[in-house]
């Protein structure tokens, strides 16, 4: 998988769906959160481990906004951390955003199992 879009979901319908939204354009004042999520290894290394430990039940996205549109309710929440000055990436789980700035493997599996308690 490349850097920019990355859908990885299974034939099943999934019980969650998470959404990293990154702008790989500016580093919003948070150098760390732009280190975090700077290649393509790490964005597929943070995906990839999601996948083998959700499988079907989770859907994970990756979107850097300054190669892809997102889609309307990804742009609602990036537009939403512009206007209260959140530094990208966020992470969204069901279209809320539950994580901002940096974020790895760990802090990410965390969240869903908050929130979804898996």
């Amino acid at each position: 998988m490349g850097v920019g879009r990355g859908v990885v979901e299974a034939t099943n319908r999934p019980r969650m769906r998470l959404a990293i939204l990154n702008d790989t354009s500016h580093r919003d004042g948070c150098t760390y959160c732009f280190d975090t999520w700077s290649t393509p290894e790490d964005i597929t290394f943070i995906v990839g481990r999601l996948r083998e430990r959700y499988g079907d039940q989770v859907t994970v996205e990756y979107v850097d906004v300054a190669l892809h549109q997102p889609d309307a309710d990804d742009a609602r929440l990036v537009e939403l951390a512009r206007q209260q000055g959140l530094p990208l990436p966020i992470v969204a789980i069901n279209g809320s955003i539950k994580l901002i700035g940096a974020a790895d493997y760990r802090v990410i599996a965390e969240a869903i199992e908050a929130q979804g308690g898996m």
